[in-house]
C-alpha cells in the first residue's frame, strides 16, 4: 500500500443572492498524505498554473479556503467576519502551497484591506488595515 496519496479535489461554489457578474471559484487541491491534515512534504506540493480561479468571490469564501490552505490557526477580527467584498484572484504560474498563501494574501490586502500578521507558530490574525 502506497504511503501517500493523491486527492485532486475540485472546490467548486455558486454564490447565491449576488449582484456582481457571476461570481465563481475553482480551486484544485494539493495532494495530502494519507491520514494527515498536513506535513512538510504536502505543504511545498506543487499546484498548476490555472488551479485556482476565483472571480467575485464572495470574501467568507475566500476566508475559509485561506484558512484551509493554511497549517495553523487563524484569527479573523469580528469587523472582517461582517465584509461581502468581492475577491478575484488566479494563480498564472505553477506554485507551492507557501506561494499561494502569500498570493491570497496579497489579494486579501490589496481587494479587501486585510492584514495578515503572524501571532506565533502556525498562528495569523486577520485585522482590517483602516476602517470600512
Amino acid at each position: 500500500m502506497k504511503s501517500h496519496y493523491v486527492t485532486m479535489c475540485i472546490l467548486s461554489l455558486a454564490v447565491a443572492g449576488c449582484n456582481r457578474s457571476s461570481p465563481s471559484a475553482h480551486i484544485a487541491a494539493a495532494p495530502k498524505p494519507n491520514g494527515a491534515k498536513d506535513s512538510a512534504q504536502s505543504l511545498e506540493d506543487m499546484l498548476p498554473a490555472g488551479a485556482i480561479q476565483l472571480s467575485n468571490v464572495d470574501l467568507q469564501q475566500v476566508l475559509t479556503f485561506y484558512q484551509e490552505l493554511s497549517i495553523g490557526t487563524v484569527d479573523i477580527a469580528d469587523p472582517i467576519k461582517r465584509m461581502d467584498t468581492p475577491i478575484c484572484l488566479t494563480n498564472s504560474e505553477r506554485m507551492s502551497r507557501s506561494e499561494v498563501l502569500r498570493l491570497f494574501e496579497k489579494a486579501l490586502h490589496d481587494q479587501a484591506g486585510i492584514i495578515t500578521t503572524p501571532t506565533g507558530s502556525n498562528h495569523v490574525a486577520l485585522s482590517l488595515e483602516r476602517p470600512r
